[in-house]
């Protein structure tokens, strides 16, 4: 029998929360909902499921993608931000000028990814 988690409460609204982390941290990795359908062996139709929220993950499928990503199960599902992302910002603000042009691009990546996780993917200001 396989051990099943909401993914993270029957409320729908923190069941997307993660499904957008999940979704978030595969477009950052450059993965397609195709590749971790294949790692998983499910459908691509129940990665995008997950992912909007809409289906329950598997808490074994949560393992292998916090494998996958290589973070924990518990930073998978933790949606508070930390302060470690505007420190990180302002070292960067600062060397910005020794690093080459696709490093710069790499940044902007990963800064668009942390505010897509702390906006919860679809606010803007």
């Amino acid at each position: 029998m396989t051990l099943r988690l909401k993914m993270m409460t029957q409320n729908n609204e923190s069941s997307q929360t993660l499904g957008e982390r999940l979704k978030d941290e595969r477009e950052y990795r450059g993965f397609s909902t195709q590749e971790i359908a294949d790692y998983l062996a499910l459908s691509q139709t129940a990665v995008e499921e997950i992912e909007s929220g809409q289906r329950e993950i598997g808490s074994d499928s949560l393992e292998r993608l916090a494998d996958l990503y290589e973070l924990s199960v518990d930073k998978l599902c933790d949606d508070q931000t930390s302060d470690e992302a505007d420190e990180a910002f302002e070292v960067l603000e600062r060397s910005n000028e020794d690093l080459s042009e696709s490093d710069r691009d790499e940044i902007q990546r990963f800064l668009k990814y942390l505010n897509s996780r702390q906006s919860g993917g679809g606010s803007h200001d």
